[in-house]
């Protein structure tokens, strides 16, 4: 990242045309904090197109992708834990960037973190792989749309939630305002929680908690019910 202030630490990018069996090291120069989980066991995160379409394909046949009536939230709920993005690349390694490491007028500060990655098998014939490489889960504005799409028409959780557009971003963004309660229980006796997340656009981790915590909140167990009697829950998902 060329043109940054600083601060970098978040990255997703892909590597296209992978041939199978092909090994490349990676170096991302300019990362800013001096400690990291690299240097302890942390790995990227990899998710391969021609995996994906496999893994698609196979769940299809199963029935594990859920029929025509099938519950959408259910679905988008198991796709939390998708084992499609996985922990990846070998001889991880995290340092201070060399003094002489000169890229495009780069000066070499900072921190590099570097691991090599060898594509898989099961390519076709002359058909390079796609590699989606990333520092946390992805959750993407899409990813959060479908989400709040789907609990608005589920029967069960759907009236347990108001939705409305808390404010529009300088990118002409719909930023969204999720409130869950019982609202068949007045309100005169309920205090409000406010809860955010995404504050920094890079940190996806922080989405997948909220994603954690509406699922949560709109289970039928009795802690759910509880907390939707006594409180509304204000959730902003995604700020920035």
């Amino acid at each position: 990242d060329l043109h940054t202030r600083g601060h970098t630490q978040w990255f997703y990018f892909a590597v296209r045309n992978a041939k199978p069996g092909q090994t490349v090291r990676l170096r991302i120069l300019n990362m800013s904090k001096a400690k990291s989980l690299y240097r302890v066991g942390l790995r990227p995160l990899v998710w391969s197109e021609a995996k994906a379409a496999r893994e698609t394909v196979a769940a299809q046949a199963t029935g594990a992708l859920g029929g025509p009536g099938s519950n959408e939230w259910t679905r988008l709920w198991r796709g939390a834990s998708s084992r499609i993005w996985e922990p990846a690349g070998e001889r991880v390694r995290y340092y201070r960037t060399p003094p002489r490491a000169e890229v495009r007028g780069f000066s070499g500060c900072g921190y590099t973190l570097a691991f090599d990655y060898t594509f898989g098998a099961g390519l076709s014939p002359g058909r390079g792989d796609v590699v989606f490489i990333a520092m946390c889960f992805p959750f993407t504005y899409t990813m959060l749309r479908d989400c709040l799409r789907a609990l608005a028409r589920d029967p069960v959780v759907g009236p347990l939630c108001k939705f409305r557009c808390l404010t529009e971003t300088l990118g002409d963004v719909r930023c969204d305002l999720l409130e869950i309660s019982n609202w068949s229980i007045s309100k005169a006796h309920k205090k409000s929680v406010v809860v955010s997340a995404r504050v920094h656009p890079g940190e996806t981790n922080a989405s997948w908690m909220m994603h954690g915590l509406i699922g949560f909140l709109l289970a039928p167990g009795p802690e759910a019910q509880v907390l939707r009697n006594h409180f509304i829950w204000q959730i902003v998902p995604m700020l920035n």
